[in-house]
């Protein structure tokens, strides 16, 4: 049955009153200059009204307005998409947003919204919104601006926040001379540190890249695990699985394609978890009475440039939340990405 958007487009055309009477906290003076943010059109699904994307930007412009520390300027809604960089460099933007509003999901509709930079042309912070309020669209403002700020005034804060360093006077030795003291005098360490972290890349190509895995109230300790689990029960199927860097990588429904080109990957693995266990035994660890994980992996095939996903999640239980995590990822290897990619094979 063809889902209606009409709804969520008077919610959302609601929500510009709403955003004007509701008085706003947060705004405040500083020194710092303003970093300038062009935003563009977010993409509405096929079937919505057309007014949806333009209706949530122009809160939303408002809301960082109000706000202030943001100079906002909204896009020319005719600009091509492969125009954006030229077009937010040409109106002085450091940063440009884009996004994409997907179809309701339990009764809320997911925005995805991405922050590129203009200086380099790349995603520099992703985070999905779940509409279902009026107040929700207000609402990403201030976490908006809190992504515009801290990337846009890093340097200034770097200088302005500079540790003032006084080294310890130099300890004697039994005949006057200064004595060589270890690293952990100095407030160091002599022990190695843990190597960084490897993310997938197109010099080490894996047949499979799991991406971030988003999930509505779930903490991130959870959606964390859930990226683990689904590598994890790869790798015991004979995979060769890496992970994509979250940091570029974390809602590829928009770059999918670009991600495959610059990981090598054959398929790219992400989606959503949702965890029925208390936040405290997630956040300390404790097993619950019971704990139900549903796990709904997205499959997007670089070759074939297709998107696959399951019409229900798979579903784990245990009174471990991490074992039930486990046994969701694992059904949902062995029951759809496996089967994904062996069809995908064959055709």
């Amino acid at each position: 049955m063809p889902v209606s958007f009409r709804p969520l487009a008077r919610l959302i055309a609601g929500a510009l009153c709403a955003s004007l009477a509701v008085p706003l906290m947060g705004a405040t003076t500083t020194l710092l200059p303003s970093t300038t943010l062009v935003i563009f059109p977010f993409r509405s699904p096929e079937g919505a009204d057309p007014l949806l994307g333009p209706e949530f930007i122009k809160t939303l412009g408002e809301t960082l307005t109000t706000l202030g520390g943001v100079k906002v300027i909204m896009g020319d809604p005719a600009t091509a998409q492969a125009d954006y960089l030229h077009a937010a460099k040409a109106d002085g933007g450091e940063y440009y947003l884009i996004g994409t509003i997907s179809p309701p999901l339990n009764h809320a509709a997911p925005v995805i919204e991405q922050l590129v930079s203009v200086r380099s042309g790349t995603v520099v912070w992703a985070d999905t919104a779940y509409i279902n309020s009026e107040r929700d669209i207000v609402d990403q403002g201030p976490r908006v601006k809190k992504a515009v700020v801290e990337r846009g005034t890093r340097g200034y804060l770097a200088i302005l926040n500079a540790p003032i360093y006084t080294p310890p006077p130099p300890k004697k030795g039994k005949n006057g001379e200064p004595e060589d003291l270890p690293p952990e005098a100095y407030g160091l360490s002599s022990k190695p540190g843990p190597p960084p972290k490897v993310y997938a890349s197109a010099s080490h190509p894996s047949r499979f890249v799991v991406l971030a895995i988003a999930g509505n109230a779930v903490p991130q300790i959870g959606r964390d695990y859930a990226v683990t689990a689904l590598m994890t029960s790869l790798k015991r199927h004979g995979q060769t699985v890496a992970q994509g860097d979250p940091d570029t990588t974390r809602f590829p429904h928009v770059l999918s394609d670009s991600i495959c080109k610059s990981t090598g990957a054959g398929y790219l693995v992400f989606g959503t978890v949702s965890i029925n266990a208390p936040r405290r035994n997630l956040d300390t660890n404790n097993d619950v009475a019971w704990a139900d994980a549903y796990l709904t992996p997205t499959v997007y095939d670089c070759g074939a440039q297709k998107l696959e996903q399951p019409n229900k999640p798979v579903h784990g239980g245990a009174i471990a939340w991490k074992t039930a995590v486990d046994r969701a990822a694992d059904s949902a290897v062995t029951s759809y990405v496996l089967k994904v990619a062996t069809v995908a094979k064959s055709s």
